[in-house]
Order: C-alpha cells, then structure tokens, then sequence
C-alpha cells in the first residue's frame, strides 16, 4: 500500500534523524567530557538531568573555566559588542558605492539593522554561543520572529538538543533538533487543530502533573528538493521546516507525527564549528586539542589539595596510654610523663613543589590554547592605546587567530546578518534598495577591532616591509623612487591603517590642486623673468646715455 504524502515525509525524517544520530553518538564521549571538566552551564549528553542540579563536581582546577570566559568575552566584545556598529554594508562596485543613493541606503539599512539586533536577545545569546563554540567546538542558535512585537529572537541551543549534517561543500544544511514543549506551550505555538489528541487531552486534564508533561518535538529543517521560486507559498520555500511529534512508546520503533509543515527563505540555524577536520561533522574546540592536560589538571589538583591537607593536619603516630586523652584541638596541652608516650605527626614525605611545578604547565598550556595572554593585555592596556592599536602590536597572534574569526564569520555572522535583513525587509522595515542595486551581492564588512586588526595587519604589513626593505637602496639611489606610484602607496596605507575615507582626496581633486600649484610656480618663474629683463633694459638704456649713444651704436654695427 503507497504512504501517504505526510507518511512518506515522516518516514524521511526519522530514518534521517537515525542516520544523524549514528554519527553524533562517536562525538558524545567527548562532549560529555568537556561537560564534566569543562563548562556547567550544558545539561549532560542523552541524560535527564533535573533543574538546577549541581554540575562540575569533577572539577578541582578553575584554570579551563577561567580560559573560557577570558576567551568568550574577549571574542565577544572584539567582535559583535552591542556599544559599537560591529558591521557595515557595502558592494564590491567603488563605482556604484560612491553614488549618493547607494550610500544613502546602505547606511540607512546599516543603522535599521543594528537597531533591530539591540532590540533582540541577540547579544545576550550570542555569549553563549561563543562560549559553545569554544568549549563543545559546535555552537547553534535559532532565529525567528515574534510577529505580534516586530522582535527577533534568538535561542542558543545545548548540544544535546541537536544534530547535524552536512552538504558535498561540508557546509550545515540539514539539522534536527529535539526538545520538550508542554501542551499548553504547543497550542500557542501551532494551534489547537495541530495537536495530537493525547496533547489535546493534557489541555483539559484537572490534574496539574499531566497538564503540566511535556512532549517531544522533532524540528527538521532541510533544503526543500522541489522548491519552485515562481510561486509563493511556506510549502514552496527554499528550505523546508517540518515540526514533528515524537512517540518513543514502542521499543525500538520511534514514529512521529506532522504537527506543522512549511518553510524559511533562509536557514534559521546559525551553527558555527570552532574547528574543523576535514572527514568530521561535528566541530573541534580548545577544550578538545589540550583535554589530556585539563583533565590531568583538576586530577592534580585533586591531590595537591590532598597533600596540603596531609601537610597541614598529617596523621599523628600516638602512644597507646595516650588513647582517647590525646587532643588534636589549636591550644590544647597534652601531658605525658614518659618521652616515648609523646606524639608526633608521620613523615609521608610529600613533594608538594613538583606537584605546583607540574600543575604550573599544566595550567600554561590551556592558557595557551585559549589565547588568554592575548585578550588580558588588551583588557590591560594603557589607556592611551586604543584596543586595536594593541592587537596591531600583536601581529603574529592575528595570524593565529585569523581561522578561528573567519570561520566565526563565515559559519556565524554571516547567517546572523542574512537571516535578519531577511526577516526585517520581508516585515517592511527596510527601506527597498536603489533600482541601480538589483541583482547585486551586498558584502558585509565587520568592523570590530578584532576584524580591523585582522584586515589591517595583512592589507599593509606587506607594503611596509616592502618599503623597510628598500630603504637602503632607495637612499643610495633616489632615482629609483621613481619606480613607485608614492600616491597610490600611501592611499593604500591609509586606508588599511583605519584613516577616515572623509579624509583623503580624492585623485581628480589632487591633479587638479597640482596643475595649480605648477600654473601658479610657472607664473611665478615668468615674473621673475620679465622683472629681471625689465631691470637689464633699463640698465642697459642709463649704460647707452652715460656713453653717448655708443652701445647703440655697436649693437647696430653688430646686427649689420
């Protein structure tokens, strides 16, 4: 008997979901470590763990957790810091950037953008999906909007929650994520004729416990195999979403249900992998390239607070006539009358030093990994350098940290920034484009000193080594300066160092100034000339009167 069209899409899904969850189960030993020494604020892998359960008990060490939040919060506030237009719109045409138009509404969409980002939970979120990035390796959060306020909001999902796969490009295009919603919740969200009869039931029951259960969703969003772009409707969209309810009832048989089926213009889930191998799906993190030394790090530790306890209150080798009389309390006096009934602590001979040495490497090493050195010299810098002047000084670091910010971009912001010119521009809160800007990709350019650093350092170190290089030669022969376009140069220099675009003349402007200065030197020169033949005629003229004539004379003699 054929399947139903829901049927076979159901099908898909969970033979999908199936397949996503043979290649997560090989990450999740890791994750779970990284979970028990790393972080708290994640709930266990494939556990039902209770709010507000204490977390971390197998951490002794505050050196991971330490270099996890220097690392978030520097990535955080030199990247995407709400106090500041982290970002900027622009086309790869200088041409079409220069016309008015262009610049007009690229600034104003720029300025309704980041409007629309402050009136979100985007910053609040987007800290922990740094610090997912940078300790679980994966980080995703979801994207929609509440039409009834006009407002974006975002979700940081814990990795428990999600799976993923991934295209020929090994880019994200399919995820699943699987979560708990009660009735109640459920009938906001999809409507009472969406939901199963059992959830139905839940509304209504007197008792609050089964009122109060929760139930299994499967969102599944994947590219949509027939989508048409000629007609308009969710069930034609580019990316298909599909809401499911699970029933896990029968043992080694999980089904679901349709609830909602429709569809995104763009893919709402912004995941972004810290690092990446090249045959793995799921990302690679800090955490992950030095776990050896984190978890041997709090397993020390564990015993260098053993050993301070054994050196501070060792066991004590006590006379027999002294049992139950011998006081271990501060002050207490002990009498003995025999030297061999006197009790004193046991040798356990504890090397306490090489245990701090050990740790000391330990600790240096996870720093090290995290880039901890980095971000507190720029927190501590001097106050009379901007942070983006100290991570220029820092130029080998930029170089380091460059794949970890591309692919923060790329994976993470890019999405963001798409996904929410795309919700405000479909809910008409973005002005429509100049006619000149159809069919023309807008780029976005970040701007937080991180990003400008970064861009800065490789746009104009090469320049300036150059030129150090050839000082010596351009000194012992000037004539080679001629070789070089010095407007251009430094143009280009000025731009990559951050000097305002306001600033700088443009070409025309500076040929122009030019050939004034040239027509007003020339002018110059001319009347110094006609001054100084005016004052030799002249003197020539007294010279032929006091001699009679006689110059005159000679110079027609001369011309005959």
């Amino acid at each position: 008997m054929a399947l139903s069209r829901e049927e076979a899409l159901t099908r898909e899904i969970m033979d999908y979901d199936a397949q996503m969850q043979d290649v997560k189960v090989q990450y999740e030993p890791v994750f779970r470590d990284i979970i028990d020494y790393v972080i708290t604020h994640q709930p266990f892998v494939n556990e039902n763990t209770s709010k507000g359960q204490v977390r971390g008990q197998l951490q002794f060490d505050g050196t991971p957790r330490s270099a996890l939040n220097i690392s978030t919060n520097g990535i955080y506030g030199l990247m995407v810091s709400p106090s500041s237009p982290w970002f900027e719109l622009a086309v790869a045409d200088e041409d079409l950037n220069q016309l008015s138009e262009v610049k007009v509404w690229l600034q104003d969409t720029q300025g309704r953008m980041l409007q629309a980002f402050q009136r979100s939970n985007y910053y609040s979120e987007m800290k922990n999906y740094i610090r997912d990035g940078l300790s679980i390796g994966t980080a995703c959060k979801f994207s929609e909007e509440d039409i009834g306020t006009g407002k974006i909001f975002f979700t940081t999902l814990p990795i428990k929650e999600f799976k993923i796969a991934l295209n020929r490009y090994r880019v994200v295009d399919r995820l699943h994520r699987e979560f708990e919603m009660t009735a109640r919740q459920l009938k906001e969200k999809f409507g009472e004729e969406a939901l199963t009869d059992e959830m139905k039931k839940a509304l209504d029951d007197d008792n609050a416990s089964r009122r109060l259960a929760k139930f299994k969703i499967l969102h599944s969003v994947f590219p949509r195999k027939d989508s048409d772009d000629r007609k308009i409707s969710k069930l034609n969209k580019p990316w298909a979403s599909v809401y499911l309810a699970l029933d896990d009832s029968r043992k080694n048989d999980r089904r679901g249900k349709v609830i909602q089926e429709s569809g995104f213009d763009e893919f709402p889930y912004s995941t972004w992998r810290f690092d990446k191998e090249t045959d793995e799906v799921y990302g690679r993190s800090p955490a992950w390239h030095v776990l050896p030394e984190i978890i041997g790090a709090h397993v020390l530790e564990k015993d260098l607070l053993k050993a301070a306890e054994l050196s501070v209150n060792p066991p004590m080798n006590v006379h027999v006539n002294q049992k139950g009389k011998f006081k271990r309390i501060p002050a207490a006096i002990n009498w003995f009358q025999d030297q061999e009934e006197k009790a004193d602590a046991m040798d356990l001979r504890i090397n306490y030093p090489v245990g701090i040495e050990q740790q000391d490497r330990k600790r240096q090493i996870i720093n090290e990994a995290y880039f901890v050195d980095f971000f507190l010299l720029i927190a501590s810098r001097d106050t009379t350098m901007t942070a983006t002047e100290v991570i220029e000084l820092q130029g080998e670091k930029i170089g380091i940290l460059s794949p970890i910010l591309n692919s923060l971009s790329s994976e993470a912001l890019d999405q963001d920034v798409n996904r929410v010119f795309s919700i405000e521009f479909n809910a008409g809160r973005l002005l429509p484009p100049p006619e000149v800007l159809s069919g023309v990709q807008i780029d976005i350019i970040y701007n937080g000193p991180l990003a400008q650093a970064q861009r800065r350092t490789f746009e104009t170190q090469g320049t300036l080594k150059s030129l150090e290089t050839a000082r010596t030669i351009l000194e012992l022969f000037p004539q080679t300066a001629q070789n070089v376009n010095w407007d251009t140069t430094l143009v280009d220099i000025l731009q990559g160092g951050g000097f305002p675009e306001k600033n700088i003349i443009p070409p025309e402007i500076v040929a122009q100034t030019r050939e004034q200065i040239a027509a007003e030197q020339q002018e110059q020169v001319d009347a110094e000339k006609r001054e100084i033949d005016s004052k030799s005629l002249k003197n020539t003229a007294l010279a032929d009167k006091a001699t009679g004539g006689k110059i005159t004379e000679a110079a027609a003699a001369g011309a005959a």
